[in-house]
């Protein structure tokens, strides 16, 4: 059941200058958070964040699924400590969206069938028939990137952003496909949804991609709004991160684990 009754750190919007403007999460106050796994010769890295809907599926973005991806770390915080709370788990099978294209980034969303049940708080899913409206703040957290190019995080962060205006989104990606030279990647309002300040500051960047995009609502349960997908650079000015909109899949995301 995904219930939520986890005390989360305050959030202000000049905290720090991490995930890229957010400040590190209270630990254990987002348990879906996810942390995709890939190994190589040189061991495990997190290459992506993910969210736990039930104790054997988690939701991630589709172009996440990357070669050597074989775990996933739920109950995680701090990458560099092992703690009772941590749990790795094997992937037993990847479900990319049947529509997925990795040049323009449609349908940017994966499920990942763990091969073992863990004991973790998984995230409600949206409502299908609900649409959150521009301003909704919602919570992002991850690993990724602290600034555009810098180094990942050691510690899980966080930071809150509003929901942008479709129509808003949509224009500055135009914008930016009409100037860049092999840009083809643009905003699709009834699968992808945008977040972010006009002044910039504040995003998701490289490695948070997979990760939740979350509201909590004054009364009811928290839900996954959004899965981290892309964006044109990492907190800049006028730039929102663009995200997939989560309840433009749950019926796909339901079929899937159902028939598995």
């Amino acid at each position: 059941m995904c219930k939520y009754d986890f005390a989360r750190a305050p959030w202000t919007k000049n905290s720090g200058n991490k995930i890229v403007g957010g400040n590190e999460a209270a630990p254990g106050s987002y348990p879906w958070q996810a942390s995709l796994r890939q190994y190589g010769y040189s061991g495990g890295f997190h290459v992506c964040g993910g969210a736990l809907l039930s104790n054997r599926w988690v939701v991630t973005a589709a172009h996440c699924i990357v070669n050597g991806l074989q775990w996933v770390v739920l109950g995680d915080h701090d990458r560099r400590k092992s703690t009772k709370a941590k749990q790795t788990v094997k992937i037993q099978r990847v479900f990319k969206h049947p529509h997925y294209n990795d040049d323009t980034l449609v349908n940017d969303i994966a499920l990942l069938k763990l091969q073992s049940a863990v004991s973790v708080q998984p995230v409600c899913l949206p409502d299908p028939a609900k649409e959150d409206p521009a301003g909704t703040v919602v919570a992002v957290t991850g690993w990724g990137t602290v600034s555009e190019g810098g180094h990942t995080s050691s510690v899980l962060l966080q930071a809150n952003m509003p929901l942008v205006d479709d129509s808003y989104c949509v224009d500055v990606y135009n914008i930016i496909a009409d100037a860049l030279y092999g840009f083809d990647t643009k905003v699709d309002p009834k699968i992808m949804m945008c977040t972010g300040y006009r002044e910039g500051g504040v995003d998701t960047c490289q490695g948070d991609s997979g990760g939740p995009v979350v509201v909590f609502p004054p009364k009811g349960q928290a839900y996954l709004a959004g899965v981290i997908s892309w964006g044109y650079g990492c907190g800049r000015e006028f730039i929102p991160g663009v995200n997939v909109r989560v309840s433009a899949y749950v019926d796909w995301i339901r079929h899937i684990i159902d028939s598995n």
